[in-house]
């Protein structure tokens, strides 16, 4: 209690926020801290991630933080996956008349890193209080200090009787959010109880907690195995360390989702899938047999995302399935699936129909284009990064042109950064760079590349007609209308990527996307991306004046 009175008094100083700002340069500056590469996050994993003295996030950084401005933390930043949900119990707490304050969300580990180094020297018992870097829920971003308008009670454990600090009590969890170091379990947690601190783990998995008897982390150590197959019914699960994504019907059968889109029309949210361990997983069969809403046709679904009809009872049952295992599916789901039967005649018709005998949609092209996305270890502090698109995007298409496949994380940050520079040297400007100064400026002036040429008023036909003569395309777009799931939130106005192909069999067009570690290979409906196309001008963030839809079209 001393312990957390004499801290919570020393950071009102503000020479305190100096030292601490000197100190975190000193520790930046200072050297490289090792990383250890077994303690990475496994992708989609983060929310059941077990963190303590004992488990490690190493450097993990995540790569879609959102800034908490608008809650009143300008500076401050959390997990896109969490934002709304804490909006919404900030919005709840103020109609309640609470007014809830963010003292502090995610932290990097070289902030940890100083501020633990400072409490370890200046405090006895600082590892009560204080994590080591690495060993810090807040590095998750996922992690919230709470605090009230009397800042006698913030980061002191008088705040559980407070307003602010009985609310949360009792409705924190609603929103997906649970006490981290409860009062009488620092020989589990490692740390003092802390009211203030709240961690998002998803609101299944908060409803499922608070009623467990378990602290935090002995429910995180716990989670996989916490749910049978029977209680998953009716829920969206997701293996551990795997990106594929499943409905458990009221049958008990797995479904799989097969794309974003699909996701989003169920109206579906990322924060209420549940993490499984794969036994528990494998124990629940999968299905691949649909219907349509209303419709009796029954069809099986397979990898390719092709869809045949299975003709009558007869030959359903011959096949040995279940009548059980059939599921409904709603026209979003049923349309991502092609029908076989109809694809010889579709690619028929599309052919004779074609004024000019060249059919640019009957067959599907990919180019072999390395990736790198712009913030290549996920340093988007670094605004040569953050606004790198262009110059990623050069890279990939330069890459291509001389047959290179590599391109190594270091080399293609040490590039981009290259590239940036070199812009700021010569024009003044390295931010935001339209389509005909990305041509002159990058290809032409930097690369001394010159194949390069610039199409106007063009449409998703003029795309793939270009990649199926062996071209490479790069467009500016509205990243905002792209509404890339792994965009931080609201997603950039101005934006560039790489046109690598084109699937005529689900109509989507296969990107280099840079402005995502997920954007290898990542697609994009054709109508989609079209309406998408935009070019901007030179400059940062200046006003666009008119839609004008063209494309950078790289040839070798």
């Amino acid at each position: 209690m001393n312990i957390m009175n004499s801290i919570a008094d020393f950071l009102k100083k503000p020479q305190t926020i100096l030292f601490i700002i000197g100190l975190f340069f000193v520790f930046t500056i200072g050297g490289i801290v090792t990383y250890n590469s077994a303690a990475l996050l496994r992708e989609g994993d983060y929310i059941f991630n077990a963190v303590n003295k004992k488990h490690s996030l190493g450097q993990y950084k995540p790569d879609d933080l959102v800034e908490l401005a608008e809650l009143g933390a300008p500076g401050k930043h959390i997990r896109i996956t969490a934002y709304s949900r804490l909006k919404s119990l900030m919005e709840s707490a103020a109609d309640d008349g609470v007014n809830l304050k963010i003292l502090s969300a995610y932290r990097s580990y070289r902030e940890q890193q100083s501020l633990h180094a400072y409490y370890e020297t200046n405090y006895e018992g600082a590892d009560r209080f204080s994590a080591e870097a690495g060993h810090s829920e807040h590095q998750l971003g996922a992690a919230i200090d709470f605090g009230s308008a009397d800042q006698n009670t913030n980061l002191r454990q008088s705040f559980a009787n407070t307003a602010e600090g009985l609310w949360l009590s009792d409705n924190a969890w609603r929103y997906g959010f649970v006490l981290s170091y409860p009062d009488g379990k620092e020989d589990v947690t490692g740390y003092m109880y802390e009211p203030w601190h709240f961690r998002f783990i998803g609101v299944e998995a908060s409803d499922r907690f608070r009623t467990s008897g378990l602290s935090l982390i002995e429910y995180l150590n716990l989670a996989p195995q916490y749910f049978d197959k029977e209680s998953l019914r009716g829920e969206l699960i997701q293996v551990r360390g795997s990106v594929e994504v499943y409905f458990v019907t009221g049958n008990g059968y797995k479904r799989h989702i097969p794309s974003p889109e699909v996701f989003y029309s169920y109206r579906n949210e990322w924060d209420r899938i549940i993490f499984v361990d794969p036994d528990t997983s494998n124990e629940i069969p999968e299905t691949k047999l649909i219907r349509l809403n209303a419709d009796e046709k029954v069809f099986f679904t397979n990898e390719d995302g092709v869809k045949s009809w299975i003709s009558s009872a007869d030959e359903f049952n011959k096949s040995g399935y279940d009548w059980g295992s059939v599921s409904l599916v709603n026209k979003t789901e049923f349309d991502f699936y092609k029908i076989v039967e109809d694809e010889a005649a579709g690619l028929n018709q599309e052919s004779s129909s074609s004024a000019n005998g060249m059919n640019v949609s009957s067959e599907s092209v990919l180019l072999e284009v390395p990736f790198a996305a712009q913030a290549p270890f996920g340093n988007w502090e670094d605004p040569r990064q953050q606004n790198g698109c262009e110059e990623a995007s050069a890279i990939m298409a330069m890459k291509w042109v001389n047959r290179d496949t590599i391109l190594p994380l270091d080399s293609a940050m040490n590039s981009i950064i290259e590239i940036s520079e070199y812009e700021q040297r010569v024009y003044g400007e390295y931010r935001d760079t339209s389509a005909a100064d990305t041509i002159s400026r990058i290809f032409n002036d930097h690369f001394e590349y010159y194949k390069v040429r610039l199409a106007k008023n063009i449409r998703a036909k003029d795309i793939i007609r270009e990649l199926k003569s062996g071209n490479l395309v790069v467009v500016p777009a509205n990243g905002q209308k792209l509404k890339n799931p792994f965009f931080t939130l609201p997603g950039p106005i101005e934006h560039m990527l790489v046109i690598i192909g084109y699937d005529s069999k689900t109509g989507e067009f296969i990107t280099n996307d840079p402005g995502t570690r997920h954007g290898k290979n990542f697609r994009y409906k054709s109508q989609v991306l079209e309406d998408a196309l935009q070019d901007y001008p030179t400059g940062f963030h200046e006003p666009i004046e008119n839609i004008n839809k063209v494309m950078i079209v790289v040839e070798r």
